[in-house]
């Protein structure tokens, strides 16, 4: 298992109130098994439970939702992504860059899909 790539997106999910900008978090694992995503850092913290399951090729693509409401859009911070196979006991921590963008910018409404900004 291994984290292949970690970005910072523009786009939220979430509500106007409590924005949640995606994380976007490819890694490589056992074809078919399922994962469970986690990214934790100062004035950053993933929300709820975030789970994804390697595709055919081993490929695990996930958009996982955190909490950045401390930080001003271009703040840059060390955050921690871990990655767990629960099933099999293996756990791994990467750390990448999370960098802050505009929540003000996000589309409006209760519930919005990942909108680009």
């Amino acid at each position: 298992m291994r984290v292949t790539s970690v970005e910072s997106t523009e786009f939220f999910t979430g509500t106007p109130e409590q924005p949640l900008q995606v994380v976007v978090v490819e890694a490589e694992h056992i074809p078919g098994r399922p994962v469970l995503l986690a990214i934790e850092g100062p004035g950053v913290r993933s929300a709820g439970e975030n789970r994804a399951t390697a595709g055919e090729d081993g490929t695990v693509h996930a958009e996982v939702p955190v909490s950045a409401e401390l930080l001003a859009p271009g703040d840059r911070r060390r955050i921690s992504v871990t990655v767990e196979d629960a099933g099999m006991g293996r756990l791994l921590i990467h750390c990448a860059e999370f960098v802050a963008a505009d929540p003000s910018r996000a589309a409006p409404g209760p519930n919005p899909a990942p909108a680009k900004m």
